[in-house]
């Protein structure tokens, strides 16, 4: 089932109402702390061959990978689907995913992406998330070394997508065969912890509390000459939209939660959008 209005609402707090996952891979380099406990600690192949290496703090920065949808609209042709097995809502900015959203005209308002659901991670997104760990550990390998849980803190908002996400890239990242982790010669993957706030808590990833500041700022924003020029050019535009999906759209906001929609269900290979969003 799609998700209900006041959650949508809550959505709207964030810049374009969307999900989003952080993962924060921190790792310090600082003089005697690098030269003494770390480089006794890793194997020599991945201690540092260079006095002009610098890296000191890696961020990697993304939301989830590809999932099915979220959310919906009145007319949705898929309003009613399960996207079985994953379900509505879950993987970067995210990997590929069943759409997390619907509107009221969406012909698939009732459609349940079986076997994903709504909202979830698809295959497509997994396997791309897992090839980002990979690249990542290619990447910056002999910096990070191999896995030491004082050294890597991850964290995902409180949302299953994200943490699926999170977990899928860490387990390309952190390979443990050949490494004194390795405890499944039939398996090489490694549980690493992700950490999240409870969604009505999160002050850092996904802030939900109602910001009267922010309503404030962005009706500010729409009010600029700029971007009220902006939406007179498309009006036409989006009362076609509004026609044909069942929701109003009246910004680049409402556009933006209808397409994010539509892009999920065009991933996850919908025979049918309608001419309208071919459009």
């Amino acid at each position: 089932m799609a998700s209900s209005q006041s959650v949508r609402n809550q959505r709207i707090a964030m810049s374009f109402g969307f999900v989003i996952l952080v993962i924060v891979l921190l790792y310090c380099l600082i003089g005697t702390v690098y030269s003494g406990a770390i480089s006794r600690s890793r194997p020599a192949r991945f201690q540092q061959s260079s006095k002009k290496d610098t890296l000191q703090l890696l961020h990697v920065v993304f939301r989830h990978g590809a999932r099915t949808p979220a959310d919906t609209y009145p007319l949705d042709p898929y309003f009613n689907e399960t996207f079985y097995p994953n379900g509505w809502g879950q993987v970067f900015r995210h990997g590929a995913r069943t759409p997390a959203d619907t509107y009221p005209l969406d012909p698939y308002f009732n459609e349940t992406f079986y076997p994903n659901g709504w909202g979830q991670v698809t295959n497509d997104g997994k396997d791309k998330l897992y090839k980002m760990g990979i690249w990542l550990h290619d990447r910056y390998g002999k910096f990070l070394g191999e896995y030491m849980p004082d050294s890597v803190y991850a964290q995902a908002t409180g949302v299953s997508r994200t943490h699926v996400s999170l977990q899928t890239v860490l387990a390309g990242l952190y390979r443990p065969r050949n490494t004194a982790l390795d405890w499944n010669r039939n398996l090489n993957w490694l549980p690493i912890p992700v950490f999240s706030q409870p969604l009505e808590e999160d002050s850092l990833l996904l802030v939900r509390t109602p910001c009267p500041r922010y309503y404030e700022a962005r009706d500010d924003v729409y009010k600029l000459p700029e971007i009220a020029s902006l939406h007179e050019k498309y009006k036409d535009m989006m009362k076609e939209l509004s026609d044909h999906t069942g929701k109003h759209i009246e910004n680049a906001e409402d556009v933006a939660d209808v397409y994010t929609t539509l892009l999920a269900e065009k991933e996850f290979a919908c025979p049918f959008l309608g001419p309208h969003v071919s459009k």
